[in-house]
C-alpha cells in the first residue's frame, strides 16, 4: 500500500515531462498537529493541468504522517507549481496553499503544516496561514531549503509509473523523453500540436492553410493572418483591439470573426486593421478618434469595412490614427491628429480616409504622432510631430510631407515612438529622432534630427519599430534578427533585460523572414515577434497583457514558440 501511494502521488500528483530521475525536484513534506482522517494534495502549473493524489488514514496499512512525495516538473526545469494541501478531521477541514517553482538541477524540500491554530482563520487571498500565522502563498524556490535526505520515504523507486506513451505531452514511459515516436511537424493525426489532426497532410507542425503568413504586433496585442486568409490576435482587449466581438482579453490566439480572406494585418496601440486580398480594409478596436475610418468616432470590438471605394495594398497603425497605401500608391491617412501625423497640411482630424498625403509610395509606417513614406524614386518623406526629430525637419512639426535630406535610396522604413529607421538598397539601416533608450542603434544616447548609420548593419532586408515604443529590429538576408533600444522586459531577444544602443542578436532563432517589434509607452517596455519560412512563430518581451500568445503572463527574454515549432540556428 505504501509504494502505491508513493507511486501513484509522485505520478499522478506531480508535473513529470523531464523524467523519472533527475536533481530537478521539491519532495513535498506534509505534516500535522492534528489527529487526520485524509490528506488531499492538488498540483498544478501554467503548463500542466491539475492532478489529485489522496491519503485515506482509515485504511489498512496507509501511510503515517509525514508524508514525503517527489513533485517533478513536466514542461520545463524551472516550471512554476501551485500546490493545495487539504486535510481532514472528525469534525473539520484545514487547508494550506503553496506557490513555487522549481529551481533547475536542485533537490528542494517544501514543508506543509498543516496547523491546529489555522482552524477558522482568515487570511488574506494572496496569504496562507501556517503555524506561524498567516504569510504570502509565493515562496520563490531558491528559498526552499535543500532536500538533504535519502529518496522520498514514501518512494521506493522511480517516480514515474511507465505506461504506453501516447501523444499527450507528458513523459508517459519515464523515459526522460515526451512524445517520442510522434513527428508533430509531419504527423497529420498530430500536427503541430497532440490531437490537432489534418485532413489533408502536415508540413513543419501545420494543416494546409494554417502557417502563418504575416504578423503584426500593437501596444499589448499581436495578430497573425493565416495563409488560408484567416485571422487570430492575443492579448490585451481594453477596446476590442482582438476583434473577438468581446473585450475579454487573453494569452492564448483568438480567431477574428467574420475575417475569412485576410492578406495583411496591422495592429496599433488600440486598434487593428486588416487588408484581404480584394484590397478591402477592415479595422476594429478603438474609434475614439476616428482611427477605425468608419465615419464615427465610436468604438467596436467587430470588424467592418473603412469608408469609401478605394483598395489597401497595405496599412500601418499609430496611436489613434491609421496611413495605408492604396492601389494607386497614394498614402491616405485617418484619425487623430493633432500633431498634423495625416499629413494633409491642417491638424483637423479625420474619421475617414480622405485627401491623400503623398502619391507614389511604396512603404509607410506610422510613429506615436508622426508617419512616414518611402516613394517610388526611393526618396523618405515624413510629417507630422517633429519634437525629437523623428520626421527630419527644420519645425518642431509639419502637417504636411516633408523629404528627409540626403536620402535617396531608401527601400522600406519603420517608425518608432519618436524616432524613425530605414533600410537602404545595400541592406544598411539608419535611423534619427530620439535617443534616449539607444533607439537609434548607433551606440550612442545623443538625439539626431539627421540620419545616423545603425552599427554593423549591412544585410538588412526586413524591419519593424515599435510605433508607441522604443526598440527596433530587422530581419537579415542570414534569416536572423537583429533588434536594439529599449529593452526593460526582455524584447530585444538576447537574454538579457538590459538596453542596447547597439544591435544585439536575437537568439534561437533561424530563417526568419519577418519581424514585428510592439510596445505602448516610453519607458523601454515591449514585446517582438518573428515568423519564419516555413510560417512558424515565436515571441518575446512583455506578457503583462497576454500579449507573447504562450498560455500566460511570464515575460520571455528569449524567443518562445507560440504557434508551430521554430527551429534553432
Amino acid at each position: 500500500m505504501r509504494k502505491r501511494l508513493a507511486r501513484a502521488a509522485a505520478c499522478v500528483a506531480c508535473i513529470a515531462l523531464l523524467g523519472c530521475a533527475q536533481a530537478t525536484q521539491i519532495v513535498l513534506v506534509v505534516d500535522s498537529d492534528l489527529t487526520l482522517t485524509r490528506v488531499d494534495v492538488d498540483v498544478s502549473s501554467t503548463r500542466s493541468p491539475p492532478t489529485r493524489a489522496s491519503v485515506d488514514f482509515s485504511l489498512p496499512g496507509s501511510a503515517q504522517l509525514p508524508l514525503t512525495l517527489a513533485l517533478y516538473p513536466r514542461a520545463g526545469s524551472d516550471t512554476e507549481v501551485f500546490v493545495t494541501v487539504t486535510g481532514q478531521t472528525a469534525g473539520t477541514s484545514i487547508e494550506r496553499r503553496v506557490r513555487t517553482r522549481f529551481v533547475p538541477g536542485a533537490s528542494r524540500m517544501l514543508r506543509v503544516l498543516l496547523a491546529a491554530r489555522c482552524i477558522d482563520v482568515r487570511c488574506a487571498a494572496t496569504d496562507t496561514c501556517d503555524e506561524s500565522g498567516c504569510r504570502p502563498i509565493v515562496i520563490p524556490g531558491e528559498e526552499l531549503p535543500a532536500w538533504t535526505g535519502g529518496p522520498p520515504g514514501h518512494i521506493d523507486g522511480p517516480a514515474c509509473l511507465p505506461s504506453e506513451e501516447v501523444c499527450n505531452g507528458a513523459d508517459d514511459d519515464c523515459d526522460m523523453m515526451a512524445d517520442e515516436g510522434f513527428d508533430l511537424a509531419t504527423d497529420a493525426a498530430n500536427c503541430g500540436s497532440c490531437g490537432h489532426g489534418c485532413t489533408g497532410s502536415c508540413e513543419s507542425g501545420f494543416c494546409p492553410g494554417e502557417a502563418i503568413a504575416q504578423i503584426a504586433t500593437g501596444g499589448a496585442h499581436t495578430c497573425v493572418v493565416t495563409e488560408s486568409g484567416s485571422v487570430s490576435c492575443w492579448g490585451w482587449n481594453l477596446e476590442g483591439q482582438l476583434g473577438t466581438g468581446d473585450l475579454r482579453s487573453t494569452s492564448a490566439p483568438r480567431t477574428v470573426d467574420g475575417i475569412s480572406s485576410g492578406m495583411s494585418v496591422s495592429a496599433g496601440a488600440l486598434h487593428t486593421c486588416v487588408a484581404d486580398v480584394s484590397g478591402r480594409a477592415e479595422c476594429f478596436g478603438d474609434g475614439a478618434t476616428g482611427a477605425l475610418g468608419r465615419g464615427s468616432v465610436v468604438d467596436d470590438a467587430s470588424a467592418a469595412p473603412v469608408l469609401g471605394t478605394m483598395t489597401f495594398v497595405s496599412i500601418a497603425l499609430g496611436p489613434g490614427f491609421s496611413c495605408g497605401i492604396t492601389g494607386s500608391n497614394d498614402v491616405l491617412c485617418w484619425g487623430a491628429n493633432a500633431a498634423g501625423q495625416l499629413g494633409i497640411g491642417s491638424t483637423a482630424a479625420s474619421n475617414s480616409p480622405g485627401m491623400a498625403a503623398i502619391a507614389g509610395a511604396t512603404d509607410v509606417a506610422t510613429g506615436f504622432r508622426h508617419a512616414c513614406a518611402v516613394l517610388e524614386d526611393h526618396t523618405l518623406w515624413c510629417w507630422g510631430d517633429n519634437a525629437s526629430g523623428q520626421t527630419g525637419g527644420m519645425a518642431t512639426r509639419s502637417t504636411s510631407p516633408v523629404q528627409v535630406a540626403g536620402v535617396l535610396d531608401a527601400i522600406a522604413v519603420a517608425a518608432g515612438r519618436d524616432f524613425t529607421c530605414f533600410v537602404r538598397m545595400g541592406g544598411a539601416v539608419a535611423c534619427f529622432g530620439a535617443n534616449t533608450q539607444g533607439q537609434l542603434g548607433n551606440g550612442g544616447a545623443t538625439s539626431s534630427a539627421t540620419p545616423v548609420p545603425v552599427l554593423d548593419v549591412v544585410q538588412a532586408v526586413g524591419i519593424s519599430a515599435a510605433s508607441a515604443g522604443t526598440h527596433a529590429c530587422i530581419v537579415r538576408s542570414t534569416g536572423l534578427v537583429n533588434c536594439w533600444g529599449g529593452n526593460a522586459s526582455g524584447q530585444l531577444g538576447d537574454g538579457t533585460t538590459m538596453g542596447g544602443s547597439t544591435p544585439v542578436l536575437a537568439v534561437d532563432l533561424s530563417d526568419v523572414v519577418q519581424v514585428a517589434a510592439g510596445g505602448i509607452a516610453g519607458d523601454g517596455t515591449g514585446h517582438t515577434c518573428a515568423r519564419d519560412t516555413a510560417g512558424r512563430v515565436a515571441c518575446w518581451g512583455d506578457a503583462a497583457l497576454g500579449q507573447l500568445g504562450t498560455m500566460d503572463y511570464a515575460e520571455r527574454s528569449r524567443p518562445v514558440v507560440v504557434l508551430g515549432r521554430m527551429p534553432s540556428p
